[in-house]
């Protein structure tokens, strides 16, 4: 963009502009996506209803985080494609590719008006491609329409970007690195309508002007030379593990949606019965499934959902030695897993077994659940839950799992099954996984685990320490063998 000729006076004016970096809005002009949930109905008596210090304490939540971030040294179920982009320059990378890296999040900082302190934010871009997020912790996830944009600016100098858009409402934020500057500026350059200025020392956009997403690239391969299935081209190979998603781009809707091959075996077991159902589920904290598409070149099913860009919270593979989370950090994650189970009970739909592998971070932070990790009906014919791969012939997949799950056990209870029940034994299980950072019953093999499953008692390690309504909240989950004793998640 070429600068005006009185440029000293254009870069002191915007810089004027943008100096306190402020929000210009009311919160409802911006559209602030409140955190409160509507399925947080837990007794009032309930551990969960404990107001956390979470939000006071930012050390200690940024510490918290670390334990979910990406490893690349361990598989995980969701291909973290942004982190493999990020080495390359940005200039080196298609439009396509730096936005993947918008979706999870990047870190930015917003100065407190009148003080010379700044707020840490976090800002991404819906992997739909219409609308900017930002978070704040006072005011939730506020939200802009990217069509509403009519100006883009970014400074070099401080690493700042102004958003304004048609009537005058502004988001500044100084980004944690340059790299991070130029993807916003260019990404936002080709997705914001033509009509928005966008000014930036140093940056070529002349591509915006002819852009189309449909005619960008792919790791250097057209996109349109990609495999497609149905609207879908697939940016991974088709030969990705089944125990991994695929990343796909829509060519009707230009968003982006992840695709996982389900076998036939599968697919039979689910059938159209429950896979209609799925489709149906509409929550924030549960995964939502957008399509069954049929395989031409192999027998199975691809499964359409949203991409979540910021995977899987922890794996479960490893049931024990892992890093423990604050117990606010737990009651927050706990809560979105609660909301998500309730909303399914209330469609009559249990999971029957809720691994640390079926929740999924958001890049807002809330957990979503994976209904397909273990669905069935309360009232199917079906008496055992379905899950995905060969999961279930592992050790840790057995580790969650309420007492009357575990088929291999001798002392299995008597008692008829509750799959209200069975979800709440779950949803303790991965509550103590959290705060203890192990399984609550161990063994060597899945027959020992569900052993100690029936059989075990419910004991509390000396470290880290856990509050007495913490304690409480387990007891009532995961110390009473008898569904039919069983607390439940809605109480």
């Amino acid at each position: 963009m070429k600068r005006p000729a009185d440029d000293v006076n254009w870069k002191s004016k915007d810089m004027e502009e943008v100096d306190d970096f402020d929000i210009h809005s009311s919160d409802e002009d911006l559209d602030i996506v409140r955190q409160d949930s509507n399925y947080s109905k837990l007794s009032a008596e309930s551990w969960l209803r404990v107001d956390s210090e979470y939000d006071e304490d930012d050390d200690a939540a940024d510490e918290d985080r670390l334990v979910f971030e990406y490893d690349e040294n361990e598989e995980h179920f969701w291909n973290d494609i942004a982190t493999r982009l990020k080495r390359r320059a940005p200039y080196d990378r298609s439009v396509l590719e730096c936005v993947v890296e918008l979706l999870s999040g990047t870190g930015a900082t917003k100065k407190r008006k009148l003080f010379l302190s700044a707020v840490d934010r976090r800002v991404w871009l819906n992997p739909t491609l219409k609308t900017l997020h930002w978070s704040s912790k006072r005011k939730g996830v506020g939200s802009l329409d990217l069509e509403e944009i009519r100006m883009v600016k970014g400074w070099n100098e401080n690493r700042a970007i102004l958003v304004e858009t048609a009537d005058r409402k502004r988001l500044g934020l100084s980004m944690s690195n340059h790299q991070d500057l130029q993807v916003w500026v260019r990404c936002l350059a080709c997705f914001s309508s033509l009509q928005a200025k966008i000014f930036m020392q140093g940056l070529n956009i002349s591509e915006r002007e002819d852009y189309d997403p449909l005619l960008d690239s792919w790791g250097r391969t057209a996109l349109r030379s990609k495999v497609r299935v149905g609207d879908y081209y697939l940016l991974d190979s088709p030969d990705t593990p089944r125990s991994h998603a695929i990343l796909a781009f829509s060519a009707s809707e230009l968003g982006f949606y992840s695709i996982k091959l389900l076998s036939k075996t599968i697919s039979e077991l689910l059938g159209p019965e429950v896979l209609a159902c799925v489709k149906e589920l509409d929550h924030p904290n549960v995964l939502k499934y957008k399509d069954f598409l049929q395989c031409r070149d192999q027998e199975g099913l691809y499964a359409v959902f949203e991409h979540v860009p910021r995977g899987i919270v922890v794996s479960g593979y490893k049931l024990e030695g892992n890093k423990a989370v604050s117990e606010d950090m737990a009651r927050k994650l706990i809560n979105d897993v609660a909301g998500g189970v309730i909303y399914l009970h209330s469609r009559r739909v249990s999971l029957g077994n809720i691994r640390p592998d079926n929740l999924l971070f958001a890049a807002d932070g809330s957990l979503k659940v994976n209904p397909l990790g273990g669905i069935f009906y309360e009232h199917s014919k079906r008496s055992e839950p379905i899950t995905f791969g060969t999961e279930v012939e592992t050790a840790s997949a057995f580790a969650f799992s309420a007492p009357e799950r575990c088929r291999e056990a001798k002392k299995r209870p008597k008692t008829p099954s509750d799959a209200y029940a069975t979800d709440a034994w779950s949803v303790g299980a991965l509550m103590y996984f959290m705060v203890y950072g192990r399984a609550p019953f161990l063994g060597n093999t899945a027959e020992s685990i569900q052993e100690a499953i029936t059989t075990s008692r419910l004991e509390f390690p000396d470290s880290p320490k856990v509050s007495a309504k913490a304690k409480d909240f387990l007891r009532k989950t995961l110390g009473e063998k008898n569904p039919s004793k069983r607390v439940r998640v809605e109480h």
